[in-house]
């Protein structure tokens, strides 16, 4: 329907593409990735300015310090919520690989052993937790 809409534009009718766009975006789920995609092409046609960024695009354009303290109120944030609900193997060792990039190796450590616990009957979650530990210059004992 985006393309749909597009062509429309294309062919002249700019307010039959608005129409279509802003039905494809009420239709969007709520975590629907390419929703913003749509908002910002509604703007552009509508002649508005596009709406600010948001999450990691919008991260993206703040200055070095604020970019570090949010980055790391993210990484505490989905600290906060393994330590409280679990998560998957892949997000264990995001949270291992975020601490080691950000510097704080003793925080990525203990990301690792808290890991290492929650996937204790998952051996091929633990193991990939591993590698990404080994890959970010963790030392992984047995």
């Amino acid at each position: 329907m985006y393309y749909l809409a597009i062509a429309r534009d294309q062919d002249g009718d700019r307010a039959g593409a608005i129409a279509d766009l802003k039905a494809l975006f009420a239709s969007a789920p709520p975590d629907a990735g390419w929703s913003e995609m749509v908002s910002e092409r509604i703007a552009v046609l509508e002649g508005k300015p596009p709406p600010p960024p948001t999450g990691s695009d919008a991260v993206a354009t703040l200055p070095p310090a604020e970019r570090i303290t949010a980055i790391r109120g993210m990484v505490d944030g989905l600290a906060a919520r393994l330590a409280a609900q679990g998560g998957s193997a892949e997000e264990w060792g995001r949270l291992v690989r975020a601490r080691a990039v950000l510097g704080d190796k003793a925080a990525a450590q203990d990301a690792l052993l808290r890991a290492r616990i929650a996937l204790a009957a998952d051996p091929a979650g633990r193991a990939s937790v591993e590698t990404i530990a080994r890959d970010s210059g963790l030392e992984v004992a047995p």
